[in-house]
């Protein structure tokens, strides 16, 4: 069994542009744990626990869908509070973001996956273990034109958390 789950997947350049929004909030929450920045992702939807006989469907259905331009304008710092982590989000949710989420909802529904949140709440995860909501530094725009989506696995390596692609 993995833990798997489909997100966007930012290159290297998208993930450093990416660090200096949690570099923001390290000060604001020294205690947090910080996301590595190749841990960055933009989860589309998580799967939980698969077993080996289901992952070469999803990574077979994951590629009939068209290959992905999806530009995503990151505007808003927030805070979640029962996972309790610090995350960067668009305030707006562009249209093809939404189709691509859709699409892959259905594909993991067809393999018997039930969406673990009701809402779709794009955002990429900065700090985690945040112990206290305060309010968050505005932040200026971050635009990003992302092609590429991925089936992830998270998993432990030499004792640190990591999300591996599997369809790379």
């Amino acid at each position: 069994m993995k833990r798997l789950f489909f997100a966007l997947q930012f290159s290297p350049a998208q993930q450093q542009a990416i660090l200096t929004y949690q570099q923001q909030l390290i000060a604001q929450y020294p205690d947090a744990r910080i996301v590595t920045a190749d841990n960055f992702h933009l989860t589309l939807f998580f799967l939980g626990q698969v077993d080996s006989e289901q992952e070469p469907f999803l990574l077979s259905a994951a590629k009939t869908i068209a290959p992905i331009d999806i530009t995503l304008t990151f505007d808003k710092l927030g805070y979640f509070a029962k996972p309790k982590i610090a995350y960067l989000a668009p305030s707006v949710i562009p249209e093809p973001l939404l189709q691509l989420q859709q699409q892959i909802t259905q594909l993991c529904q067809q393999q018997g996956f039930e969406a673990q949140h009701p809402e779709f709440k794009p955002h990429i995860t900065l700090l985690r273990k945040v112990d206290h909501e305060e309010p968050l530094p505005a932040c200026a725009p971050l635009v990003l034109r992302i092609g590429r989506f991925a089936l992830f696995h998270s998993t432990q390596i030499a004792g640190q958390l990591r999300y591996v692609p599997l369809n790379e």
